[in-house]
């Protein structure tokens, strides 16, 4: 049952502001977290959140969206600045460098520290807001010049905690991927302007953008701009509309509609290469596709039922699995994993030599995690074929328990903690599977391919 702050988010209007003070989880923490005084007048992160959600609903053209688009937009303006509250640094301008953030320099350190020193014979140090043990105090600088709020990073985190919140919240999960995508490209479109390396950020996020596109997100940028009190509010809004006619005439250089839909890749092969930094400049390229092995890539939590997936739909496949090579070995999860992995890499090599079809079964739940064993498939031509089980904590959590070795609880939520949505640069296809076992194509089989999905191998 999806909780109440998420139903009153998905009602089709705009979410009762009382309800969401009381119910979202994030809101206690925003409340009362500093910002900005130059760009942020309005006040803390919540109130400017409850602004642009509706300042959302009073955009133009908001209301003859498609139902899943305005859903997409509500739920990125109520988690776009969840993350500000451990962000967070309080400094004195001086300190600050020239794009805001706080200055690391050598100098400006000893200066911080001998004005630190002289104002601590005058008044004791102030720490931070927050006293929460899992968060950084910060230091409240007081002075003749003006305190300054910097957040950076902001929106790369508070992405992967819509992601997460989202799924453990029931959230369809081609939803939750679009608002991890929105969260974190939301401070993008206005610093465009003047950047020589925009055509691959205007691909990049075309195509991650599932049900959204690059007009909702410049849409969702404005109404993030009105809704705060912001001294270059107006200018930040000008940056936004040239933006929208940047990425529009991007896509009229090769007759697309970029704005609208994503960039016509002509296979995966060639999106994967490209957005890899692979392919070179040009994504009109078409790539010979992968000649390798076909790699079945798990995605999940212990216990959210990558086994039981593969066995029902992959038995008959030769299957690296990361448990049973543990339990093999006589490691615990507790215990340094060095062997393991170098076990698990010795075996998925052996099966990429030969170019025979195999599963690996390993939680692969951040992108550091899958980058080495992504890009040693690729290395042998490989063809990568995700599968993502994306089921609430709570569900894997009871079905770990239920297990007969099952992962340690505190082990569970801190994996839970590191959840990453997999991306269009990390594999050809993707598929989401609930708990229910149903599967959902996030990406994959482009125009010019014909794949027809077997869980037989070929």
């Amino acid at each position: 049952m999806q909780p109440d702050w998420l139903k009153s988010i998905l009602s089709g209007s705009t979410a009762d502001p009382d309800l969401m003070t009381r119910s979202f989880p994030w809101a206690a923490r925003m409340i009362g977290c500093p910002h900005d005084p130059i760009h942020h007048a309005e006040g803390d992160p919540w109130t400017h959140t409850m602004m642009v959600a509706e300042a959302l609903e009073r955009g133009d053209g908001f209301e003859a969206l498609p139902p899943e688009r305005q859903d997409l937009l509500r739920l990125t303006a109520w988690f776009h600045d969840v993350a500000k509250p451990q962000t967070t640094e309080i400094v004195w301008e001086p300190f600050l460098n020239e794009d805001g953030s706080p200055s690391r320099s050598f100098e400006d350190q000893q200066r911080l520290s001998a004005w630190l020193s002289e104002m601590e014979k005058h008044q004791p140090r102030q720490v931070g807001w927050d006293d929460a043990e899992e968060e950084p105090s910060h230091l409240s600088l007081r002075a003749d010049g003006r305190e300054r709020v910097t957040q950076h990073h902001h929106a790369a985190q508070g992405a992967m905690m819509a992601w997460r919140g989202l799924i453990d919240a029931g959230c369809d999960a081609q939803m939750a991927r679009d608002v991890f995508t929105m969260t974190f490209w939301h401070q993008r479109p206005s610093h465009m302007l003047g950047n020589t390396s925009n055509d691959r950020k205007i691909i990049q996020l075309s195509v991650d953008a599932g049900q959204g596109n690059w007009d909702d997100l410049i849409r969702f940028c404005e109404a993030d701009q009105r809704g705060r009190m912001s001294q270059n509010r107006d200018q930040v809004l000008e940056d936004l509309a040239l933006a929208r006619l940047l990425v529009a005439e991007a896509g009229e250089n090769i007759g697309a509609d970029l704005l609208n839909n994503p960039w016509p890749f002509a296979n995966p092969e060639s999106r994967l290469k490209y957005l890899r930094g692979k392919g070179g400049d040009l994504p009109f390229h078409a790539s010979e596709h992968a000649a390798g092995s076909r790699v079945i890539m798990m995605s999940g939590l212990p216990g959210s039922g990558k086994d039981t997936f593969l066995e029902q739909n992959f038995a008959r496949w030769p299957i690296v699995s990361m448990d049973k090579i543990r339990e093999e070995m006589g490691v615990s999860p507790t215990d340094n994993q060095g062997k393991v992995h170098q076990e698990t890499y010795n075996q998925i090599k052996a099966l990429l030599r030969t170019g025979e079809a195999f599963a690996v079964n390993s939680t692969s739940l951040t992108r550091v995690m899958r980058q080495k064993l992504s890009g040693t498939i690729l290395d042998y031509d490989g063809y990568i074929e995700a599968y993502s089980i994306d089921v609430p904590f709570s569900v894997a959590r009871q079905r770990n328990s239920s297990r007969e070795n099952p992962v340690p609880d505190d082990v569970l939520v801190k994996l839970a903690n590191k959840r990453e949505p997999i991306l269009s640069n990390e594999a050809h296809e993707l598929y989401s599977v609930d708990e229910h076992m149903n599967l959902t194509k996030m990406f994959g089989h482009e125009p010019d391919v014909d794949v027809t999905w077997s869980p037989a191998p070929s």
